[in-house]
């Protein structure tokens, strides 16, 4: 890989215990993760992000900090931190669903994501979105692209992609995968055409997870409708909870709307 020219990895680790990254399904150890770490780095890639997940079933916040502690002394070029999100058809949804454990209660989940955000800032890195920490200039070039709702190439097994109207994402399967290259048949598993009001809505909620924000003059170059006459109300009412930032041409996430990002998408999409 690192001789045909890719020049970043993204490992995704999410837990330095053991018995988290079971209870998750996952089917690595920390010290394989560890080993692939270093081994990618004696090869010479120095772009390595790092994704981790707290709010795990039954985590103590120790442990995430632990976690987060044992990722920093390897100084990754950059860290994503995801709280957990429940996904239907997962083994996890599933135990949820017939209560083989409890999701961890909000204020947990804040103030794990408050020790994430003041520890990584403390160590260099510089948080962009709402979930992302970089340091300097080492911010995610896909990730934004993602975010502003640019058009990106998805290459290979269970890759995405959005180019024009249309997000798709290939075959997971890499045997039924290659089997389509071989006949040159696209190996696209899903895809969906996206209408206007779609897109002004992954626009918003997309961008705000940035901590830039969206920029109303895009916003109107974009879709030729003025951001403040549809959401004038909205905006109102977010400005009043202090959940948003209006800062001349973009609106934002203030800290307190970062915690509660999803409450603050919900708005916009009503």
């Amino acid at each position: 890989m690192k001789n045909l020219g890719i020049n970043r990895l993204s490992i995704g680790l999410q837990a330095a215990q053991n018995y988290h990254l079971k209870s998750i399904g996952r089917i690595h150890t920390y010290e394989e993760f560890e080993k692939n770490y270093y081994d990618a780095i004696e090869i010479g890639f120095n772009n390595i992000n790092i994704d981790l997940m707290y709010a795990l079933p039954n985590q103590k916040t120790q442990e995430w900090k632990d976690t987060l502690n044992k990722i920093l002394k390897l100084n990754p070029s950059h860290i994503s931190a995801y709280s957990l999100i429940l996904e239907e058809g997962t083994k996890l949804y599933d135990m949820y669903e017939n209560k083989e454990f409890k999701l961890l209660d909000e204020d947990t989940d804040i103030n794990m994501y408050k020790y994430t955000i003041e520890t990584l800032k403390k160590y260099g890195y510089n948080q962009y979105e709402i979930s992302n920490y970089a340091k300097e200039n080492m911010e995610c070039k896909h990730n934004i692209i993602y975010w502003k709702c640019d058009h990106y190439l998805g290459l290979g097994p269970g890759a995405s992609g959005f180019i024009g109207d249309r997000r798709y994402s290939n075959i997971e399967d890499i045997c039924e995968y290659n089997d389509c290259i071989l006949q040159n048949i696209k190996p696209v598993n899903e895809e969906i055409v996206l209408t206007s009001n779609d897109k002004i809505e992954e626009f918003i909620f997309m961008g705000l997870r940035m901590n830039e924000g969206i920029n109303l003059d895009i916003f109107e170059e974009r879709f030729d409708r003025n951001f403040l006459d549809i959401y004038q109300e909205v905006i109102n009412k977010l400005l009043k909870r202090d959940l948003i930032k209006l800062n001349g041409k973009n609106i934002y996430l203030t800290q307190k709307g970062r915690e509660i990002s999803n409450s603050v998408f919900i708005e916009f999409l009503n």
